[in-house]
Formats: structure tokens, C-alpha cells, sequence
């Protein structure tokens, strides 16, 4: 017997980066890196990541519907249209990203955003300039770090500093990096059927 079938296969994802501080220096840009190791070789065929990148003020007028996954990064503040985008974009299945910086204000965030953060963004806090904090705990059973599980890769995630990053209160069960002294790194919420980290 020979059964047909439908397969909707999607051959890439495509990622919407926002660099909140770009600069006129390409390398020093907010998203250079990212936007790298997205799609190294920077050629339309050469990765499963197809990422296109704004400035903030593009998000405005940007129609998110042709895209998998928005990444904001060191956005200082997002604007009542971006905002009423964002969330509509998350509950319907897109994955949201907020990376945070020097530009990025949490307490904007926090008030603008409640519905769909993992918890309420706090302050920004300096760890020791001498050493930075290091990574305590990751959650390896969660689809987006279980191929961290190797020995070497937790090794090498246990020997980063981080010198910077915005507090969290409360998340709960949210946290799926942690620092040693028990602040959350990476937050997830899920909203409707899609999610924002």
C-alpha cells in the first residue's frame, strides 16, 4: 500500500536581531558576534539561521510575521505599538529573546512587559571586577541546553565570568542558568504557545 502524506518543512529560521547600540565599527556592533554565530559563513545557504538585523526604531514599522524568533539586544525601551507586537507575536508561537547591556533599562521592561517576563527585572548588578561571578547551576533536561551535557561543555560553561547582568526577583522554577551566588542568568516563560527568554 503506498500512503501520501503532508510534510510542511521549514528549511530555515528565520531570526529578527535588533542591536540596540550599534556602532561604526562593525565588530563592535551589539549583534556582530551573535549574527556570527548564527550563520558563520554570512552566505544565504550556509545555515539553518537566516538572521536579519535592525535598529531599534526598525522594530516600529517591522512586520514579525515572516519570522521565528525575535532577539532584542541592549534595547534600552520598547514603545506601546513594539510592546502590543511583541506579546501578540509570543502567545501566537514566536520565541522572544531579550538580551540586556549598558543601554538596556529593566525597570522600562518590567513595567512594559509584565504580562509575558518570567519575573519582575530589578537592577543592574557589577560582580567583582577582579573576578566576575561564575556560572553555578544550568538546567540540562531543557531542550535549549541539553546539548551542553557533555563534560567538557559543562566544564567550560562552569569557567565563565560574568561581570554584569540584571537582577531578577523571585522567578521560581523560570531559572535555567544560575550564577553561584544564586541569581538567575537565563529566565524562560512560556505564553500562549510560544516563548521568551
Amino acid at each position: 500500500p503506498v500512503v501520501h502524506f503532508a510534510l510542511n518543512a521549514q528549511d530555515k529560521l528565520k531570526i529578527l536581531v535588533v542591536d540596540g547600540d550599534p556602532q561604526t565599527s562593525v565588530v563592535q556592533s551589539e549583534t556582530f558576534f551573535l549574527s556570527r554565530a548564527l550563520n558563520p559563513a554570512g552566505e544565504r545557504d550556509s545555515s539553518l539561521f537566516s538572521p536579519t538585523v535592525i535598529l531599534p526604531d526598525g522594530l516600529n514599522s517591522a512586520t514579525l510575521d515572516g519570522y521565528q524568533v525575535v532577539m532584542l539586544c541592549n534595547v534600552a525601551t520598547l514603545s506601546d505599538g513594539v510592546v502590543t507586537k511583541l506579546q501578540n507575536f509570543v502567545r501566537q508561537g514566536g520565541g522572544v529573546l531579550i538580551f540586556g547591556g549598558d543601554k538596556f533599562q529593566p525597570e522600562s521592561y518590567s513595567q512594559r512587559l509584565s504580562q509575558i517576563l518570567p519575573a519582575e527585572l530589578r537592577e543592574k548588578k557589577l560582580g567583582p571586577e577582579a573576578s566576575g561571578e561564575k556560572v553555578g547551576k544550568f538546567d540540562l533536561v531543557h531542550p535549549a541546553l541539553q546539548n551542553l551535557s557533555e563534560g567538557t561543555l559543562q566544564e567550560s560553561i562552569k569557567s565563565v565570568r560574568v561581570w554584569g547582568y540584571t537582577r531578577a526577583a523571585a522567578p521560581g522554577k523560570a531559572v535555567l542558568i544560575s550564577l553561584a551566588n544564586g541569581d538567575p542568568l537565563l529566565l524562560e516563560k512560556t505564553v500562549g504557545s510560544g516563548k521568551l527568554m
